[in-house]
């Protein structure tokens, strides 16, 4: 039997503007993870409830001390309520 694993990569807006969708220079559809923290979490538990073993989460272009700022904030804000059950 061969096992493989389901990973998403995600990106992640913190804030309060909820999900988006859009279309890439290259016509193909993409999803933007983005909300308030719990919001964000059930967005991210989603994909875990559908499979997903691992998410990649990107939080987009900016400078270093902002993205570890979200990073702070992902893991204290949002990753305690992630759930995959």
């Amino acid at each position: 039997m061969t096992r493989f694993i389901f990973s998403a990569r995600l990106t992640v807006e913190l804030g309060g503007r909820g999900p988006k969708e859009y279309t890439s220079p290259l016509g193909d559809r993409r999803f933007i993870v983005g909300g308030n923290a719990g919001q964000v979490a059930e967005q991210l538990s989603a994909y875990l409830r559908s499979g997903a073993s691992h998410l990649v989460l990107y939080l987009g272009d900016l400078p270093a001390k902002a993205y570890i700022d979200n990073m702070k904030r992902l893991v204290s804000e949002v990753a305690p309520s992630i759930s995959g059950g």
